[in-house]
């Protein structure tokens, strides 16, 4: 097994730990972002962002921000 997830990781890049303010009861991972449900209901996002769909402009989130407070 091995190569390059279309459009998302490559093969042997190392993956980014992150700090999130509580523990998380749900994430949710996609190619280029993902999102943390927290036990307080918030959510937490971090990711490629090439859109701003993290609502705090455009360009990498390399540390979780709350999109739903």
């Amino acid at each position: 097994m091995g190569g390059d997830v279309p459009g998302g990781w490559q093969a042997g890049q190392k993956a980014t730990v992150v700090v999130l303010p509580a523990l998380a009861t749900d994430i949710s991972a996609g190619p280029h972002d993902v999102c943390a449900v927290l036990q307080s209901g918030q959510v937490w996002c971090w990711g490629d962002n090439e859109y701003g769909q993290l609502g705090n402009g455009k360009g990498p989130v390399v540390q979780p921000v709350v999109v739903v407070p």
